[in-house]
């Protein structure tokens, strides 16, 4: 859904302490809604592209749709001297900050009314050995505005 991937990127991109753990990409925050993730986007970098479940729900005057959304953070696992530093301690601000924005707050969707929302996490994200990440689970309750 276009207009909640919108609504999630404001909110986020919208934060100074959520940027100030990210990376950057072409002069914006390393925030993504879509994949692929552009190969040269600096890390640590949020991703919300990953839609869990996407259910009708029935109010007592309307309709809606009841959608869990992941948003995952991640980053350089790699200490070394010639891979730069870990970003361990910034994913995990960022996730947490991720979850304090979204937890029991409403966001403008076009077309909907948004419930608040219910984040849960983090917790760790699936990743490749040179990557870590965290992933932040969001349940939005959205309404028909008619």
């Amino acid at each position: 859904m276009q207009a909640l991937s919108a609504a999630l990127y404001a909110a986020m991109a919208g934060d100074a302490t959520l940027k100030a753990n990210l990376g950057a990409f072409k002069g914006a925050p390393s925030i993504f809604v879509k994949r692929p993730v552009p190969s040269d986007a600096k890390r640590p970098i949020a991703l919300a592209a990953t839609v869990v479940a996407d259910v009708n729900e029935d109010f007592l005057v309307a309709q809606g749709r009841a959608i869990t959304r992941d948003v995952a953070v991640y980053g350089n696992a790699n200490g070394g001297l010639l891979d730069g530093p870990s970003d361990f301690d910034r994913i995990v601000a960022a996730a947490e900050r991720i979850r304090t924005l979204f937890h029991r707050q409403t966001i403008r969707v076009a077309g909907y009314h948004c419930l608040p929302i219910v984040a849960s996490g983090p917790i760790d994200a699936p990743a490749d050995p040179q990557e870590i990440g965290r992933i932040v689970t969001l349940t939005i309750r959205l309404r028909n505005v008619p």
